[in-house]
């Protein structure tokens, strides 16, 4: 009798502790810790290390931990209500929230941070602010990340540590948002992969706002992922040896079985690094590898296609080319009317015929960059 009584002192003290979201009744399970970042849950039917659930996915904890849950239910609250609008579709109210999760949680790590990361990153993705997507996308890395196809196109190089998201290749034009990155970026409170990242996209910001050429990092021994990102600035930012030694290592990457975005990316980089050359064949060269980027990977990465097409167009003019650059500014517009870079070369003359013959256009936004 008073082992049967103890057993059920035992099973209160278990069942009911902690209450899931979009589950009915309570689990039996023991809350071992909470802070900001995790409910930590020691589950009966499940030995082994205990369990770190996001902030998001609790309902409620009662028992002896209740008041440290007090502590956070208001942030899981709004986190739970700003992930519920994100996955009905509505980006642009689950963004705020995100937002002021996002500044409490910066660089912190374990499961609440990467929610809170990768839902501010999805957000700015899904209103195609590129440039404001960098940094909670290195916050999400920094943070452990989860599954990357939620947020974008999962690398398929490197570990598990770096994940490359197709939209954010550090690849731009100048623009009031770049310039405020360029500017107030920093890389210090990061480290690893993550710290890396950040100091390639930064010379790659500084160099399209300043003009200047740009050192970066060394990447001996490094993840795939971050030397196919270092390749891709130091093709656009470094002296001529640099670009052409860049430019050696992308046409070797490129004859790999590689994801159409990482091509893009490739595309892209060597014609943006031959127009930086002085003699006109390298430029028009150049201008076919831009053109490249939009013909074949139009649907992959429309806002880097709109922004290659307004390179080549723009080195059209600089050579002297102004009838080609005008049917580029054109077909510019026609793809991708959205497209910040579309407004530098609005021309009242007729349409001239498209590029790429049928294709229906893609409205591409950014805030910028």
């Amino acid at each position: 009798m008073i082992m049967s009584m103890a057993l059920a002192v035992v099973g209160v003290s278990l069942a009911g502790d902690i209450s899931l979201r979009g589950e009915l009744t309570p689990r039996d399970g023991r809350v071992l810790r909470i802070d900001a970042n995790a409910v930590v849950v020691a589950w009966p039917d499940k030995p082994g290390a205990p369990e770190q659930i996001s902030l998001d996915r609790v309902r409620s904890v009662t028992g002896p931990m209740a008041d440290s849950w007090s502590a956070v239910a208001e942030s899981a609250e709004r986190l739970w209500r700003a992930r519920s609008r994100l996955d009905r579709g509505d980006a642009l109210g689950a963004e705020p929230l995100f937002e002021s999760l996002h500044a409490d949680y910066r660089g912190e790590r374990g499961p609440t941070a990467a929610i809170v990361s990768e839902g501010l990153l999805r957000c700015r993705l899904a209103r195609q602010a590129h440039t404001s997507a960098i940094e909670p996308w290195l916050d999400w890395l920094a943070s452990g990340g989860g599954d990357a196809t939620s947020v974008g196109v999962a690398s398929t190089l490197g570990s598990r540590e770096v994940t490359l998201i197709a939209a954010i290749p550090p690849i731009w034009s100048d623009s009031p948002a770049l310039r405020a990155f360029a500017s107030a970026a920093e890389s210090a409170t990061r480290a690893g992969p993550a710290r890396t990242l950040m100091d390639l996209y930064i010379a790659a910001a500084r160099f399209e706002t300043e003009s200047i050429e740009q050192p970066i990092p060394s990447m001996i021994g490094s993840d795939p992922a971050v030397s196919l990102v270092r390749d891709v600035v130091a093709a656009r930012v470094t002296d001529a040896r640099g670009r052409a030694i860049a430019r050696d290592a992308i046409r070797k990457r490129m004859e790999t079985d590689s994801p159409n975005w990482v091509k893009s990316w490739c595309l892209a980089a060597l014609g943006r690094s031959l127009i930086r050359e002085s003699d006109i064949e390298s430029r028009r060269r150049g201008i076919v590898e831009l053109i490249s980027v939009h013909t074949l990977h139009s649907t992959d990465v429309p806002f880097l296609a709109g922004l290659a097409l307004a390179d080549a167009a723009r080195t059209c003019e600089a050579i002297g080319e102004s009838e080609s650059a005008t049917v580029i500014w054109r077909e510019l517009q026609i793809a991708y009317p959205g497209h910040p870079s579309a407004k530098a070369g609005i021309i009242a003359a007729p349409r001239p015929r498209a590029i790429q013959s049928e294709q229906s256009p893609i409205p591409v936004s950014d805030e910028g960059g």
